[in-house]
């Protein structure tokens, strides 16, 4: 199975970028709400990156595990839910906005 290293030294704007691209996708319904949980929030992955999220970010992704539920259970708290999470991902961008740069490499 391919690999993807991403080399930075803002590792949190990263993150948030992939969680935000998680979120416009379930909301968009491209991707079923269940991809949080088996993307960010999954055990092993949210342990890797625990280290490198601040409070707030590492807040948002413990939410991931609920939204196939939320989804189902009441579909105007679930937007509101999507809605309010997109936004602190906003403001969390917008803190760690730099440095940029990044390496990308595949292996495997």
């Amino acid at each position: 199975m391919p690999i993807l290293h991403i080399r930075t030294p803002n590792p949190t704007l990263y993150i948030a970028f992939l969680a935000l691209g998680l979120l416009s996708a379930i909301k968009s319904g491209v991707i079923s709400p269940e991809a949080g949980i088996w993307t960010l929030r999954m055990p092993k992955n949210y342990d890797e990156i625990l280290p490198y999220c601040p409070p707030k970010l590492q807040n948002i992704i413990a939410c991931f595990d609920e939204l196939d539920l939320l989804s189902r259970l009441d579909a105007v708290a679930y937007a509101q839910t999507i809605d309010r999470l997109m936004r602190d991902l906003q403001q969390i961008v917008a803190e760690h906005s730099e440095p940029y740069d990044a390496h990308l490499s595949v292996s495997g």
